[in-house]
């Protein structure tokens, strides 16, 4: 088992070095070959059959796949809307497929057509990839265990967003998974890799989701999309069906994610409605809340933004750069570098495992990583040692539910060889006296985590008295207020006060960790920097936060009045805002 903490230090440099060790990664040709085959077979069967509806519906006017023709055949032939086929920033026609085809068959269109048509494209898509690695990776390295021909892909790495390492030149990342079990590695080595299960979906729940109630539940059960739809059927009152989740559960993985990261409809009926239920549930989470508040305010403000992962990690938003609200962005990006940093870390810490018991990189090394999915490079005379992979199985983030990485090795990438497989127990099991366990920090009070900081929102009012006037600040969130008595009348005199004010509060703000204030109130509009830290607006506006100011102004006033025996002079609140007025607390910003 590891344990990591918010502390721990993700070292991107040394896993970079990591990740450029070995430079290549060796292929099966004869392997990709027949691959490369069966796809190009599968591809024009797919072809022919999306022809032959096309001639049929069409009565043979249109035979042909290309652009115009096919676009002209489902606008006229299969009735297809011309508004699927217009997009932001696409010059013409779009034939796009997750933008176009997939939302035309979605909603029902062109069916027959358009189910061949799509496969047809992946497979196209499919044989393109292979077609590259067969003409430019050519270059013979040896044989693998079996004796086998193996051949050298070449990669350059590097880090992109969200600490996703990219291999630019060979999208070895987005190589189809089915076919990836044509990479192997040179006679003598054997590869192992790590299946982190559930693992942006584990990491957005710990993030956005769990509280203490939750903890322990979905720390027991082991399918986590099982244990959210449980939560969600006791959030709703219902009793779970266990029969139904496994009728939902591909949806569960599909849309779990995208519906945190702010979809909010879909254009089919039953994921309409498995994203409303979600969406429902995500609004009686008190971080999710509070988390997409921050993200809508700092949109609202119209400036670049920065979200800090869990571990540190920082990304700029610009709010005007992206074609979607940054809503998605700011919500996304959290959960994917989370999963980096957690991948990076416990990478590092397999290796260093293995070096502190003498092994060297040319022993043990980092073959590829493909998003959520270590795969390492063993030499035979390791395999004694195997059980590292078996203390690194389970992973402990402070309070976490706790994630999970399960290896299996190999000669080739994704087969699991059986004789591998049993000495990998054996290691594990012989050396069972030297897996640590820890337990999660279950009562780990240290400072709740959030993307990004927070803004104080409040607002002022002023009541003019006799000789005075009562000044309150109010904290809209919290309902806490500051009111104060001066001994002035005019109105400028108010201003200076208000202004003079300004840097006690930012003062607070600050140590409290907020990123600005904004100040809406009836009189001033304003910007300002305090300290060179603190963005300061006074908004001059109407809304919730000037009106509750102004209730609680006027019920002090009013309550002042009645001290001094001038309550007649004053309009007396209704009774509802005196009852409110016994909720609102003290915000202690102002005491001198």
């Amino acid at each position: 088992m590891l344990k990591f903490t918010r502390d721990s230090f993700v070292d991107v440099d040394t896993y970079n070095e990591h990740l450029h060790y070995n430079g290549y990664i060796l292929y099966d040709r004869k392997k990709m070959e027949d691959v490369f085959y069966y796809e190009s077979a599968k591809k024009t069967t797919y072809q022919n059959l999306a022809v032959d509806v096309m001639s049929h519906h069409s009565n043979g006017f249109y035979s042909t796949l290309a652009k115009e023709p096919l676009y002209r055949y489902l606008t006229y032939y299969e009735h297809c809307p011309e508004h699927y086929f217009k997009k932001k920033g696409v010059n013409g026609i779009s034939i796009d497929m997750k933008k176009v085809i997939d939302k035309l068959l979605s909603n029902g269109y062109a069916e027959e057509f358009l189910e061949n048509y799509k496969r047809y494209r992946n497979c196209e898509s499919y044989c393109n990839t292979i077609r590259k690695v067969l003409a430019e990776c050519t270059e013979q390295r040896g044989v693998n265990q079996f004796g086998v021909k193996t051949h050298a892909i070449y990669y350059d790495v590097n880090v992109q967003q969200n600490l996703r390492f990219n291999y630019k030149n060979r999208d070895i990342v987005a190589f189809p998974k089915t076919y990836t079990n044509t990479f192997t590695t040179e006679d003598g080595y054997f590869l192992v890799w790590g299946d982190f299960a559930q693992s942006d979906f584990r990491i957005a729940f710990n993030l956005l989701l769990r509280n203490e109630n939750n903890t322990k539940f979905m720390s027991d059960i082991e399918d986590k999309y099982e244990g959210l739809a449980r939560l969600i059927a006791q959030y709703e009152g219902t009793t779970f069906d266990l029969a139904k989740f496994k009728e939902m559960r591909k949806m569960y993985k599909t849309l779990t994610l995208a519906t945190m990261y702010g979809t909010r409809d879909s254009i089919e009926k039953p994921k309409q409605e498995f994203i409303k239920m979600l969406s429902n549930y995500l609004e009686n989470c008190t971080k999710y809340v509070e988390y997409e508040k921050r993200i809508n305010e700092r949109i609202a403000l119209g400036m670049p933004f920065a979200v800090k992962s869990y571990f540190g990690h920082e990304e700029i938003i610009n709010v005007d750069s992206y074609d979607r609200n940054p809503l998605f962005k700011a919500l996304n990006t959290p959960i994917q570098a989370g999963t980096s940093e957690v991948v990076i870390l416990t990478v590092n810490k397999i290796l260093d495992m293995f070096y502190e018991l003498g092994y060297t990189e040319d022993d043990v090394s980092v073959y590829m990583v493909r998003h959520d999915e270590p795969v390492f490079k063993i030499k035979e005379t390791a395999k004694k040692d195997l059980w590292v992979f078996k203390q690194a199985t389970d992973i402990i983030v402070d309070n976490w539910v706790p994630l999970r990485i399960d290896f299996s090795p190999g000669y080739y990438y994704r087969e699991v060889d059986e004789d591998l497989q049993k000495e990998m127990q054996q290691s594990y099991e012989k050396n069972a006296d030297k897996i640590e366990y820890f337990e999660s920090d279950e009562d780990n009070s240290g400072e709740e985590y959030y993307p990004i900081s927070p803004i104080l929102n409040m607002s002022i009012y002023y009541e003019k008295l006799e000789d005075c006037t009562l000044l309150c600040f109010c904290d809209i969130d919290k309902n806490r207020i500051d009111a104060k008595i001066i001994k002035t009348l005019d109105d400028d005199v108010i201003k200076q006060y208000v202004y003079s004010k300004l840097p006690v509060i930012e003062e607070k703000a600050f140590s409290q960790g907020y990123f600005a204030v904004m100040i809406y109130n009836n009189y001033y509009d304003d910007k300002l920097y305090l300290n060179d830290r603190t963005l300061f607006k006074l908004i001059k506006a109407s809304g919730e936060g000037p009106a509750k100011a102004q209730k609680i102004t006027q019920c002090i006033a009013y309550k002042r009045a009645l001290k001094l025996g001038i309550e007649d002079k004053y309009r007396q609140p209704i009774q509802t805002d005196l009852d409110f007025l016994r909720t609102v607390g003290d915000l202690n910003y102002l005491r001198s």
